[in-house]
Formats: C-alpha cells, sequence, structure tokens
C-alpha cells in the first residue's frame, strides 16, 4: 500500500480531487488499543470515505469558496505524539488557489472519528463537515479578503513608510485584522470539534504573553525584523492552538458570541470550568477569569454560534476590537485579563509611530485608526 492516494470526483461538471498522505502514519505507528476495534486498513478506508464524501458535499454546496477549477484538498495525516495535539491545521504557506492543505493529528481521527464511525455514530460525519467547511472557509479568506485587505493598506500607509522606514504600523494592523479573520476561522473550527466537552480554553498567560509580544512588535522600526516579528506571531500556535493570533482571536470571538447572548435563557444553562475547579454561569466570565488561571468554555447553541459568525463578518478589524472591548465590559472581565482594549489599542499605535509623530499631525495621520473617549 503506498503512502499518497488520490481520489477525484465531480461537482457542477468539474473534477476535484482529495489526496491523503499518511507517509507519517504507517502501520507501525497504529497504537495496539484499537487494533482489536479496528485494522489499519479498516481505518485507512474510513477516514477516505468519510473525507470524501464531505469534500464532495461542501464542494457542491458552496462553490463561491471554490478558488480553482482543479481545486484540491491534500490531507496529511500525522503521527503527534501528544494526543491533544491541535487535531487540525491549515497550512497557509504550502496551500494555494488550486491546494488546500491540513494536517490531521492521526491519533485523534482513530478515537474520534474512525473508531466511533464503525460503531454507528453517524454524527461523526457532519462534524467532519463542519470542521472541513471552517478549513475551506478559512483558505478562501486567505486567498481572498485577507490578501485584499494586506494590499490595499500596504498601498494606503506606502509614502509615510518609505519616508522613515517605520513599518511596525503596516504589521500591526494586520495583526489586529488576522485576529478577526484567523480567530474567526479558528472559533468556527472550535464549535465544529470540542475538546473534553469545552471548545475555547481562555488563558490568562497566553494573554499576558500576547501583549508583551504586540508591545515587542509595535517598538520594531525596520522593515525585516518588523515582519520576522509578525510572521512570528502569526504562525506561533502550541498544543491545541492555546496561543498566538488564531486562539487570541477566537477568545474574542466567544467573547462577542457571549455578548450576544446575554438576553437569550439559554445562556443560562453555560457553565464555565476554571483550571482550579471554580464554576460559574457563561454570565460572570469575568468574575471567574479573576480568580482562575484559565477558564474552560462550552460550545454555543448552533444558532446562536451561526449569528455570531453573521455578526464578526460585517464587521471591520477597529470595529471587532469595539465590539469585543463592549461584550468585555458587560461580563465584568477586568481590563488587565482583557486581550486588546480602546487604551491599549492606541498605546501600541502610538508607540508604532514614535518616529512619525514627528513629521505628521497626530489626529491627520491616526484618523480611522484610533479610538476615540467613550468608544
Amino acid at each position: 500500500m503506498g503512502s499518497v492516494e488520490r481520489m477525484e470526483f465531480d461537482v457542477y461538471g468539474t473534477k476535484f480531487s482529495i489526496t491523503f498522505i499518511y507517509s507519517n502514519f504507517q502501520e507501525g505507528k497504529y497504537s495496539r488499543k484499537y487494533r482489536s476495534l479496528l485494522t489499519f486498513e479498516q481505518f485507512l478506508k474510513s477516514i477516505k470515505l468519510i473525507f470524501s464524501q464531505a469534500a464532495r458535499e461542501l464542494l457542491h454546496e458552496n462553490p463561491k469558496l471554490i478558488t480553482s477549477s482543479k481545486y484540491e484538498f491534500q490531507i496529511k495525516i500525522t503521527d503527534t505524539k501528544r494526543f491533544d495535539e491541535s487535531f487540525v491545521y491549515y497550512y497557509e504557506d504550502i496551500s494555494n488557489a488550486h491546494v488546500i492543505y491540513l494536517e490531521f493529528n492521526g491519533h485523534w481521527l482513530v478515537e474520534k472519528v474512525a473508531v466511533p464511525w464503525t460503531k454507528g455514530n453517524r454524527t461523526i460525519e457532519p462534524a467532519i463537515k463542519r470542521i472541513l467547511f471552517a478549513q475551506m472557509w478559512h483558505h478562501w479568506h486567505s486567498l481572498t479578503v485577507k490578501n485584499k485587505f494586506e494590499l490595499d493598506l500596504a498601498k494606503k500607509l506606502h509614502a509615510p513608510l518609505e519616508e522613515i522606514s517605520d513599518f511596525s504600523h503596516l504589521f500591526l494592523l494586520m495583526s489586529f485584522a488576522n485576529m478577526q479573520m484567523e480567530g474567526l476561522a479558528e472559533f468556527k473550527k472550535r464549535q465544529a470539534a470540542t475538546h473534553d466537552g469545552y471548545s475555547i480554553k481562555i488563558d490568562r498567560k497566553a494573554i499576558d504573553d500576547f501583549k508583551d509580544e504586540l508591545n515587542t512588535l509595535a517598538r520594531t522600526k525596520t522593515k525585516a525584523l518588523a515582519e520576522k516579528e509578525y510572521r512570528k506571531l502569526e504562525k506561533k500556535r502550541d498544543i491545541w492552538m492555546r496561543t498566538g493570533i488564531p486562539y487570541i482571536g477566537s477568545i474574542m470571538c466567544y467573547t462577542i458570541g457571549l455578548d450576544l447572548m446575554m438576553n437569550d435563557p439559554r445562556i443560562d444553562k453555560l457553565y464555565l470550568m476554571g483550571k482550579q475547579h471554580g464554576m460559574a454561569k457563561a454570565k460572570e466570565l469575568g468574575k471567574l477569569m479573576g480568580t482562575e488561571s484559565a477558564v474552560f468554555c462550552p460550545p454555543l447553541p448552533d444558532d446562536a454560534y451561526e449569528q455570531v459568525c453573521s455578526h464578526i463578518l460585517g464587521m471591520n478589524y477597529t470595529e471587532f476590537v469595539k465590539a469585543y472591548n463592549l461584550a468585555g465590559k458587560k461580563l465584568d472581565i477586568d481590563s488587565k485579563h482583557m486581550v486588546v482594549t480602546g487604551d491599549l489599542f492606541n498605546t501600541l499605535t502610538e508607540q508604532a509611530h514614535e518616529m512619525l509623530y514627528k513629521l505628521h499631525r497626530r489626529q491627520e495621520y491616526l484618523r480611522g485608526f484610533t479610538f476615540q473617549a467613550g468608544d
């Protein structure tokens, strides 16, 4: 049996494909505890069947997300030693208009997908479909909306940047924009597949570390160093994506979601669990964050989740940050536990423009980029 298998299928008269790569997850890596339930060959067969069916249906139902007539899913199954490693990761640098490249934790696929599915659990199929849809949307967004934003922003700031070689502002604004874009994609993924009953983990240390890294980026003055800091921040990830822009953005999306549900009686049925075993209703997020180093949050009801996604998609990045700040106030989250406040947004922008202030009037240059009193 080879380590790469390709399957083709027809959608609207066009042939698309899905390629499975499992050179890193051969039979020798297959855990013995599963062999009595499922042979390695049965595992591969079930995965190929589930994923190819989900891909075919998604392409048929979402033609606007298709970025090429040669659209191809590339699914690499990896041998990740830590079981709780992020079960799926989208590689933007490898993906392009023709290929969406994803890596899945092989051990997660065995335990959470293949074994339950062969036992007759048919909730697996729609769950995989939701996960793939989140990645398709992420891919489309990266190739279209995100790239256009970065190009437009770079063009707008081109003249002053060339004049003083201060690129930190460009990458700082891209960071804020990607908190919304990448964060929403991560939020979608976590809603589709929970981990031990929770979808989002709000880690106070991760938030503090992220804010420190934003401060470092804001103080960086050369293009090479600013881009290096930004790319490091953008790509940084660890177990279950508990750091970096996608993770931080997903926290902001979830917080906005709780705000939108404040008048929904179902919010009283959502309970948060603290790392130190404290518990509180979702409305008391701020209170629990004040006593717990990390808070585990359950998924939102499906219709509420869809409302959150639509709400966030209709915003620009400054509106997204403002919506998060408003939600934080309603949930009584202490400003020191917030990802970004209006004051921090302004402070970081000012740091990034320390040299520019000598050449341009602050309000003239920063119009549209700062929070005003009352925001």
